[in-house]
């Protein structure tokens, strides 16, 4: 007798079932990668997803000049408050000698005011950032670009504050006068106008660098956010329909028992 192939009824069995071992595979690679299955993902949505995971990229590179440009900032801002804190150091030492008539004070004190006007322009010169200096004799410019193309960007003028910039000289015939002195309060006042400007300036700028870094970690956020929507696996999504595949597949296996099962039977009567 020839052989007899398989009824319909097991070969649909058998063909769902390898449908349902594909699709398990297919739910478990999702878990395991966190990605969504091919066969849910539309071209159109993994070329967006791409295209926004980009735009993150390279808006994280902005978001990274940002933060060094804040950080310039700081340093500069730490800076200028150190030579402020000089120059009243400065006037508290003219002050003392102008209410001193002994001239061996007003001597020493002379000194140490030229000494004050050294420390000074070594704070101005160490005031660099990665090669930025805003307050050097030759300030730098920092410029910081918002946007991916460049064409949204802030740019800060650097400022000298050296003590020639500031309009503070050296100390005058050892001070044996009271104008000469009070040249050189007058002169320190003056300066310290200007650095409390500049401060404010340089304050003004870092609050704008802040507010962009918040935005630029906000959006970069929303964009990988975005792109995650469109790819990534929900766990407990993948889970509940590998868990009903599963129940499926064990059904399947009892129908494709039975069904052999009576298949056997039928051929025992023509046996």
């Amino acid at each position: 007798m020839s052989d007899i192939g398989l009824t319909p009824s097991v070969s649909n069995i058998i063909l769902a079932l390898q449908r349902i071992n594909a699709s398990i595979a297919a739910r478990q690679a999702a878990l395991a990668t966190g990605l969504k299955t091919q066969n849910s993902l539309g071209g159109a949505a993994t070329f967006i997803a791409q295209e926004l995971k980009s735009q993150a990229a390279r808006l994280q590179v902005r978001k990274d000049d940002i933060a060094l440009g804040v950080t310039t900032l700081h340093g500069t801002l730490a800076a200028i408050d150190a030579i402020i804190n000089q120059v009243e150091s400065m006037k508290d030492i003219a002050n003392a000698a102008l209410a001193d008539n002994d001239d061996q004070f007003r001597e020493s004190s002379a000194e140490q005011f030229d000494d004050g006007i050294d420390q000074l322009n070594s704070l101005t010169n160490d005031a660099a950032v990665r090669g930025t200096n805003l307050i050097a004799s030759s300030p730098s410019t920092l410029t910081v670009l918002f946007n991916e193309d460049g064409s949204s960007k802030l740019v800060v003028a650097g400022t000298a504050l050296t003590a020639s910039a500031l309009g503070i000289d050296a100390s005058a015939d050892t001070w044996d006068d009271d104008p000469d002195i009070q040249a050189a309060i007058t002169d320190l006042n003056d300066a310290l106008d200007t650095l409390r400007a500049t401060k404010a300036f340089f304050e003004n700028n870092l609050a704008l660098l802040e507010t962009r870094a918040t935005f630029t970690e906000e959006l970069v956020a929303k964009l990988e956010e975005g792109a995650g929507k469109l790819v990534n696996a929900d766990p407990n999504e993948e889970a509940a329909a590998l868990l009903a595949l599963q129940t499926r597949r064990d059904l399947s296996l009892t129908a494709l028992s039975i069904a052999a099962d009576s298949d056997r039977s039928i051929f025992k009567l023509f046996a």
